[in-house]
This record gives structure tokens, sequence and C-alpha cells, in this order.
């Protein structure tokens, strides 16, 4: 297990952020995951790190806040925490988010209350939002193992296997639990870029979805490019935005989406869980949603702004990948979306335009994808679907067959 979390460490510093010699590296934590950042920490210093920050998250001091705090306060912007963000931003700092799933704990307060809170951090970080998501620096987002998400994964073991089982989970579909965990993921880095470079020679102009519960088309930008998981920031450094990865991505016109979906997986909203849910999306917009449980928790997404009604990433992701082949639903969405594919609302990746890194709000929008406080993935794979690329000559070209890449796009090693 020390073994095993030591090497997660430097997948995270030497993979994930790609630290460079004489970087800060920045780090957003809860306080119970104390153990396992300082292991980064180490390999960080090792790796030339000139300082390690840890902003150290309380969960029950959040709730705390939330409960008693006066309205007024949980209404104002956090200023000091942007400044804080563009100065390291401005600085060439790593981000690293070190998610700690299912801690927060905000049964009982008041949604007007949450929603007083989360407005005015949404509002206050947009633009640091959108500067990260436009990868002007280098950022990653990894999980560690905790009690009440292994309870969640897990509910048929032994209560006090719970844990163990989830970190072994984690590290095999990191593969950790292979020789050379650094040589393993650059092969991985690579193959997925070959895939994105290969779609990207297509310059599609639509993608039709079939299969039992969804038929979609989705129109993309003229400009549009896929992304794998392994990104390039301003100065030129390739970084992992998530671990794990094995999404290829892109972003949609705003305007562009036309049909409906029967999600394929729960997903969860400020911890809540929807389950058996569909939605209906016209000239890009959802209006029509159904849900058995959680229909309150999807309207109370899809109210958060405007841009929420509307998609900002549709991802591929075959069905065989290792998170995939886990048979595990993680109720969380760095691991369920590489099961997957799916399908975003909120806001969208101009990182995935063709220049996107430099756009302002004004050419955001005058390029035709969406911008909002929230990003959402929701899952749409299955072994039944099948994805189309329609090219602008009106040609259509198979892309994936039963939930796996058709035949042209897969790999020597995947035939």
């Amino acid at each position: 297990m020390e073994r095993k979390l030591d090497a997660y460490a430097e997948l995270v510093v030497r993979t994930g952020v790609n630290l460079q010699s004489g970087q800060t590296l920045f780090i957003q934590s809860s306080i119970t995951a104390a153990d396992f950042v300082h292991r980064v920490m180490r390999f960080a210093y090792q790796a030339g790190a000139s300082y390690v920050h840890v902003d150290w998250q309380d969960e029950t001091g959040t709730r705390i806040w939330y409960e008693m705090a006066p309205e007024e306060e949980l209404a104002k912007r956090p200023d000091w925490m942007v400044r804080v963000y563009n100065q390291l931003l401005d600085q060439n700092a790593a981000f690293l988010y070190v998610l700690s799933p299912f801690l927060e704990d905000m049964d009982g307060i008041a949604p007007n209350r949450l929603d007083l809170g989360s407005d005015a951090l949404y509002a206050a970080t947009a633009d640091v939002t959108n500067r990260l998501m436009n990868n002007e620096a280098s950022w990653t987002v990894m999980a560690v193992a905790t009690k009440p998400w292994a309870d969640k994964v897990f509910p048929e073991i032994a209560e006090d296997k719970r844990v163990e089982r989830l970190w072994e989970t984690l590290f095999d579909v990191l593969g950790l639990n292979q020789e050379n965990p650094l040589t393993v993921w650059e092969k991985r880095m690579k193959a997925l870029a070959e895939k994105a470079a290969q779609l990207n020679k297509e310059s599609f102009r639509f993608l039709h979805y079939k299969g039992p519960g969804i038929d979609l088309a989705v129109e993309l930008p003229v400009s549009h490019r896929w992304l794998s998981g392994r990104l390039e920031n301003k100065q030129g450094v390739f970084f992992t935005g998530n671990l794990p990865t094995e999404e290829l991505y892109t972003t949609p016109l705003k305007r562009g989406v036309n049909g409906f979906f029967k999600g394929t997986k729960p997903f969860t909203f400020e911890g809540n869980v929807v389950t058996d849910f569909s939605l209906t999306f016209k000239n890009g917009e959802v209006v029509e949603i159904e849900s058995m449980d959680g229909a309150d928790e999807l309207r109370r997404m899809l109210q958060f702004d405007e841009g929420a009604r509307f998609a900002g990433e549709v991802a591929l992701v075959p069905v065989h990948s290792p998170v995939a082949r886990s048979g595990r639903l993680f109720y969380q969405p760095l691991l369920d979306e590489n099961a997957s594919c799916h399908i975003a609302l909120g806001h969208a990746y101009s990182s995935a335009l063709a220049a996107g890194q430099e756009l302002t709000a004004q050419e955001r929008e005058e390029a035709g994808i969406n911008s909002s406080g929230v990003h959402y993935d929701l899952m749409i794979g299955s072994e039944t679907l099948f994805v189309t690329g329609e090219r602008w000559d009106g040609t259509m070209v198979p892309i994936f067959e039963k939930g796996d890449w058709a035949n042209t796009f897969k790999g020597e090693d995947e035939r």
C-alpha cells in the first residue's frame, strides 16, 4: 500500500501536472487527505518545485458556515480568492485538486442558502475558471479513497474492507499495479493522441448518436478540434488534466444539439444521486426532462444559469476502458466519465477550438460555444451505442459501433 501510494503521488507530479523546476505547486485538498498530500509535496520538491502551497478544505467547517453565517455573508464574492488565483496563474503555477468524494454533508441545509454560497463562488471565479479551462496553466484533478465513498461503491463487502478495496480499484484503473506506471501512462497518452489526430483530420460537421434510448445529432464548430487527456499549457508544457483519463472530447455548438438521450449511469449533484433520467434538446437547449429519482436536483442544476441548459462538451470513451472493466459505478464524474461516452451540460472548453486559448468572453459567444458557471458530465455510453460522423459533403463515417471504436479508428493492438 505504501509503495502504491507513493507511485500515485509520483504519477500526479510527473504525469499529472508535469511539474517543472522552479514552479510553484498549488494544491487544494481536504484535511482528511493530509497523508497523501504530504507524499505529493515530497515528490514535488524532488521535481524542483520552488514552493508548494496547500489550500486545506474542512468539510465540517464549510457546513457550519452554510448553517450559521448571515445570508448577506453567504452571498458575498470572495474577491481575495480571485486575486490569489490570478496571481498564481500570472506566475505560471501548477494546480492540483485532490478530490475526497462524499465527505461533504449538506443534508438539512436550506437549498437557498446553498445557492447563495455557490452562486457567489461561481460568479467570483468565472474568469479564473475560464483561464484554467483555456489551459493557461497546468492542472490536474484526482481522487483519494474515503470511507463514505467506499461505502457507496462497495456496500456488499465487509465494512472494514471497503476503503482498502476502493484504493486497490483506483490503483488498478490508474495502472499502478503494473510495472513502470509512468511508462504505462506515456503509452496510453500516445495512443489517445493518435486517435485525436485521426478525428481532427476528418473535421466532422455533425455527430449522430443512435441506439436504444438515444437519438441525438450534435453540430460541431468549423474550428473544433478533438483533445485527449494530455493537454498543453500556454508555455508549451504537456500535462494530464484528469487522472485517470480515457476520453477524447470536443466542444459542440451551443445551439447545435437536437434529439434526446436516456442517461446510462447515475450522476451526483451537490451530493444527491440522480438516476433513471432522460433529456430532450431543441436548438441546443434542454426543453424536457424526465427522472424517476432526483428530478428536483436535476431541475436545480439546469436552473443554475442560462448556460446550464446547453451542452459544453461531447466525449468518446469505449466500454472496455480500464474504468469500465472495473465493473463499478463510482458516483464520481472523474471516474465514471472515463467508463462511458458522455455529454456535459454547462461551460465549454474553448481550448477545443483552433486558437481557442486566446478567445475572450465575447469571442466565445461569437464562436457559438456555451458559457456557464457549471460543467456536469452525463453518461450516454453503452454496448448498444453507435456514433457516426458526418463530413461537410454529407459522407457518413462510423466512429463507434456497439460502444467501441469502429475499425477505422482502432490501433493495431486493438484490432
